[in-house]
């Protein structure tokens, strides 16, 4: 070429990575400065491949005229004919000399073409053996390509079976949760899962394997395409438990450190601090002396532990805006339930204030959790809403053993009741005696016929992150800086102009002033447009979902304008899809191989034997029959506000 400056060449990437702009520009220089007579390199060729993608594509730069558009294309068409050209005179015998001159860049690129030309027609299997000998990096791109795969399955499945990485290469596609689809990886047909299996379990014996996979196998949901023995899993669980002492003893560590205390002094019902690292719930005895009854003492969970927020959404849930920027990027399984800090500080708060509540009502009330729950359904439940709740409670001097192996069966039970109740309008205990299938949390529906309201519109989801992402940097403006975290904050708290946005930041600012989302207003500053509207947002950023009868008239009318757009779709199930998964979570592994599994394990007699640990699990299953009771009355009390509406 004319331009030998890497300055100057253009930089494509197959996955789209990288400015599309600046793609475009150098794109451009090129067009214009192109010697078609001049003798090309390889990285030229895989070039030129790029820029038909993008016209490919209808990518073309806004500020190109139509007859700049047809120009750029009939180039850009004659440059593909001679990637044709050199593509196509590709052989076994210049092959690697090829392949060694290709940039890092456009490795991917160049296995696409050779699988796009059939190149791998003209390779030999001792040549693509000599190939992956001394490349074995290159499987990472061929792995992507059927035909290349197809022609030498048998190559590749012993080539497989030896090379060290071949465990990540399975669990990167079979195990991670990933956003890139690129990744996808096209294993050959002659690696059986016995071989698979063989494969991940020689990783586990290596000095060196990346604790992050071994995570990935302990977490990995059996399929068609990859499965393990408990015996395999069991390995990997040892393994990760290895790997971690050694990051404890290396000193790579934080601590999470949670107190709940009971105060007589206190009088405000509760008090939160955070100091060296510790946080602190102190709790007012007098407030809690003050519920007159159990009924009262029930609400203590939802008002004063707020297991729920204001819309009576279960805020315990694990939510992917707690997870701080570590936590969104490191490796996770795509089975997996993944927590991060925050839940775990979450669950930690939640399990004490139940010690701490049962030890207050034992020892200042002469009551207990079972009996304030068992007066909420029986006193209150079946009184004024559902006649004929029936839930069963193990006796007091029952073991934790036993009080799990009775409540777990009657917390579905009583489930499946309300899941009648619904549909039947009374519990058909007959009815119910003829079921035997699970409990599936998302097949319980509401009484109102719109419960929840969710959105994955496109523009929503913009809206959501321009509005309401710290990542935004919409926000991060002269003199507020880290003051706020969101742009929505920012102008709800301050008067900005429009001159003090930096200039990145001026044109999506403009776009939303002329989308409507924005204004002006006579003293030049910026304010949001359509309040109601961009709250909403703020709900659905935070929440994820919004308890329609849960809000005023006036978001509701909102709500119904975005319904009636297709900018939101409306449920009619008793728990978000969110809470669902919470209950699911701690229940089963139907979804998350990390599940805790509290009713299958004690079902069939592989529950822990350490009464510490099954203490632990009574917690958690009593925490979820208080969670479930919570909606419920949420739901009946919404049925009779609204009627038939």
């Amino acid at each position: 070429m004319n331009f030998d400056d890497r300055n100057n060449r253009v930089v494509f990437y197959s996955k789209g990575d990288g400015s599309v702009y600046h793609n475009l520009k150098h794109a451009e220089y090129i067009l214009k400065n192109i010697n078609l007579n001049t003798e090309f390199s390889i990285n030229d060729y895989l070039e030129f491949y790029h820029i038909k993608l993008h016209f490919d594509n209808k990518i073309f730069l806004p500020s190109w005229k139509e007859s700049e558009k047809i120009n750029h294309i009939k180039i850009s068409d004659e440059l593909w004919s001679s990637v044709k050209d050199f593509w196509i005179k590709i052989n076994e015998n210049n092959f690697t000399e090829h392949l060694n001159k290709v940039d890092f860049r456009y490795a991917e690129a160049f296995w696409e073409l050779i699988d796009y030309f059939h190149v791998y027609k003209r390779i030999s299997r001792d040549k693509f053996d000599y190939l992956l000998k001394y490349s074995p990096r290159q499987i990472n791109y061929i792995l992507k390509f059927k035909n290349i795969v197809r022609k030498f399955d048998g190559l590749l499945r012993n080539f497989l079976m030896n090379y060290k990485n071949s465990s990540e290469l399975l669990l990167r596609q079979y195990s991670e949760k990933r956003t890139d689809k690129s990744q996808n990886f096209l294993f050959p047909n002659k690696l059986s899962l016995i071989d698979k299996e063989i494969i991940i379990s020689d990783y586990l014996e290596q000095n060196d394997c990346n604790l992050n996979y071994v995570r990935l196998v302990v977490n990995l949901k059996n399929s068609n395409s990859l499965r393990i023995t408990s015996k395999t899993r069991l390995k990997a669980k040892r393994k990760a438990s290895l790997l971690n002492e050694e990051i404890l003893q290396e000193g790579h560590t934080w601590n999470i450190r949670i107190q709940v205390s009971l105060s007589v002094e206190q009088q405000k019902p509760v008090k939160y601090t955070n100091e060296n690292n510790v946080f602190t719930a102190a709790y007012s005895i007098n407030h809690l002396d003050d519920q007159k009854n159990n009924l009262e003492l029930f609400h203590v969970f939802p008002d004063l532990f707020q297991y729920v927020n204001k819309t009576k959404l279960i805020s315990l849930v694990a939510k992917e805006r707690e997870l701080d920027s570590f936590e969104k990027v490191s490796m996770k399984s795509k089975h997996e339930y993944f927590t991060g800090t925050v839940f775990v500080k979450k669950n930690f708060l939640s399990n004490i204030q139940l010690v701490i509540f049962e030890d207050y009502l034992i020892n200042q009330r002469g009551s207990s959790l079972q009996r304030v729950i068992e007066e909420f359904i029986n006193g209150y439940l079946n009184k004024y809403f559902i006649r004929d709740f029936k839930f069963k409670f193990p006796t007091p001097v029952s073991t934790y053993l036993e009080k799990i192996r009775i409540l777990a069966p009657e917390f579905e039970y009583l489930l499946k009741q309300y899941r009648i109740f619904v549909e039947e309008g009374f519990i058909d205990f007959e009815l119910l005696e003829l079921e035997s299938m699970s409990l599936n949390f998302s097949g319980i529906k509401s009484l109102v016929k719109i419960k929840y309201c969710y959105s994955n519109n496109d523009k929503i989801q913009i809206l959501k992150f321009q509005f309401f992402s710290v990542q935004s940097m919409l926000y991060y403006i002269e003199p507020y800086n880290e003051k706020y975290s969101n742009l929505y904050d920012l102008l709800i708290q301050e008067d900005v102009q429009l001159e003090e946005f930096r200039n990145y930041q001026k044109g999506l600012i403009n776009n939303l002033i002329e989308e409507g989302y924005l204004y002006i207003d006579s003293k030049n500053f910026v304010k949001i447009n359509k309040p109601i509207f961009i709250y909403i947002i703020g709900e659905l950023s935070n929440q994820n979902v919004l308890n329609y009868w849960r809000y005023p008239d006036c978001v509701r009318k909102s709500i119904d304008e975005m319904l009636e757009d297709n900018l939101l779709i409306s449920d009619n199930t008793l728990f978000t899809k969110d809470e669902q998964n919470y209950f699911n979570f701690y229940l089963n592994k139907k979804n998350f191989t990390n599940g805790l599994d509290l009713r299958n394990k004690y079902l069939h007699g592989t529950n822990p034997s350490s009464e510490e640990n099954q203490k632990q699990d009574y917690y958690n299953l009593i925490r979820l029959i208080v969670l479930a009771l919570i909606k419920i009355e949420d739901d009946v009390i919404l049925k009779r506000c609204i009627g038939s509406n």
